[in-house]
Formats: structure tokens, sequence, C-alpha cells
């Protein structure tokens, strides 16, 4: 009875022997995750080293680029540029995603310096910490809505979901991820888009109510005015929800924020 006493009270401080050295490791991992991720590059950059040297730097989530025509979306960005030069002085450089260093996510493009101004779209799932990072600003921008013919009885689109056994005409620079992450939501099905680099949104549309093309999209601001002016388009089913967009600065870049608020971005 003493001998099996005895081999149970080993048996315990083996166990907790081994739980204290799996505690110690996992300690340890703890300890040299933390020390690394203190380590990461947070770069002090503010107004004034902007401004010396000479370019403001502006990540947009929205793809490679933006409408032409102005719309609502990803051409935002583009008149976003053109007031920030015009009120500031400053040269604005917009930088996609894919331009520079992948193996950073734009919270880290943000923190070691590569950009200075993060605008980003609702498609953008980006995990803000607010010790470090700042919501500057936030709009909605308009919904887009599928531009079709009233007279193509056949073709007519009265539900999304029926839209996926047809292309979809888009502009060159529309944000077509937004539309397809949408689009998946909603119906559980792939979109057939085609982009088209030659016309703008509105040739596109004109193209629609000819019966050259079969569908396209348009924001919900244009959608009245291209009614007016097409009588044969249908500009009534919803293509997105309004779009949300969000601009991030460095917190550690007060002055930054106070330029921007001062240059009236955001409002």
């Amino acid at each position: 009875m003493a001998k099996l006493r005895t081999n149970t009270r080993l048996w315990v401080y083996a166990f907790l022997l081994l739980l204290a050295i799996a505690m110690l490791l996992y300690l340890r991992r703890q300890v040299k995750t933390s020390k690394e991720a203190a380590s990461l590059p947070f770069i002090e950059r503010d107004y004034p080293e902007i401004r010396k040297e000479g370019t403001l730097r502006l990540l947009t989530g929205y793809g490679s680029g933006g409408e032409v025509q102005g719309g609502q979306l990803s051409g935002a960005i583009y008149e976003l540029a053109k007031q920030l030069e015009k009120k500031s002085g400053l040269r604005v450089e917009i930088v996609p995603p894919d331009s520079i260093d992948l193996q950073f996510k734009p919270l880290g493009q943000l923190s070691n310096g590569k950009v200075d101004l993060f605008v980003y779209s609702s498609i953008y799932d980006a995990a803000i910490d607010n010790r470090e990072y700042r919501h500057f600003a936030e709009k909605r921008a308009a919904s887009l809505y599928l531009v079709q013919r009233h007279a193509d009885s056949t073709r007519y689109i009265s539900q999304l979901s029926a839209l996926a056994r047809h292309a979809l005409t888009l502009p060159k620079g529309t944000p077509t991820t937004y539309i397809q992450k949408y689009f998946v939501k909603q119906t559980g099905d792939s979109l057939r888009i085609q982009l088209d680099t030659l016309h703008s949104a509105e040739e596109l549309a004109k193209l629609v109510a000819l019966g050259k093309i079969r569908y396209t999209v348009c924001t919900s601001r244009e959608a009245e005015r291209l009614a007016h002016l097409y009588p044969a388009l249908d500009c009534k089913l919803p293509m997105t929800d309004s779009v949300r967009t969000l601009w991030v600065t460095r917190r550690n870049a007060p002055a930054l924020c106070d330029s921007l608020a001062a240059w009236g971005v955001g409002q």
C-alpha cells in the first residue's frame, strides 16, 4: 500500500514538473512575441517631416484606380488628391496597395512611414488600434445601380441573382472588388465583369440604351439623370449598398491631423 502511494506521488510530481516546464516554454514564447511586436518600426513622421520632403502619400484601398468620369466611389480619391495639392502646396502621391511591399498590411504601411494617410472602403475590414491610429473622418458615397434597357424583356434583370448568367461591362478603374464581394454575398454566385478601357461610365450607359451592350452600372446620383437623357434605360436595381469611406492617420501625427482638418479633408 505504501509503495502504491509512493508511485502515485511520483506520477503527480512528474505531471506537475511537465506542467511547469510547459508553462515556462509558453511564457518564454509570449515574451519573445511581445519583444518582436515592440520592435516593429513605428515611424515618427508628422506634418513638418512631410512638408520638408514635399510629398504626402495617400494609400487607397479601392484597388487599381478611380472612375475617370467623377464617379462617387474611387473617383473621390482623385478629387481628394487634387483638393489636398491645391490647399497644401504638397505633391500628393496616390499609392495603390499593390505598388508597395505586399508583405505589409495597410496599417503597417502607415506605421513604417511608407504612406501618411490611408483611405479605405467598407470592403476592407482593417482592425484599427486606437492607441496607434486615428479614424480621421468618415463619409458615405453613392450606391451603384444596374443600367439596362426596358425593352429587352428576355434580358431584363429584376433580381440580382439573374445577372450571374450575363456579362457586366464597366469602365476601367471601377472598384470591381467591392462589386464582386457584394454580389457573392447577396447571391452566392460570382459575377462576369468585362472592363472597357475606351468608354466612360456615361458612354457605356449610352451604349446600353442603343442596344450595343447589355449591362453597365451607374451611381444612385447619376441614375435619374441617365434615365432622363436616355428614356430607354432602366436604372432601378441596386448593385451595391452605399460605400462607407474612412480616413486613417497615425496617432503620433497630430500636426498632420490638424492640417488635414484645416484643408477640409473629410468634410
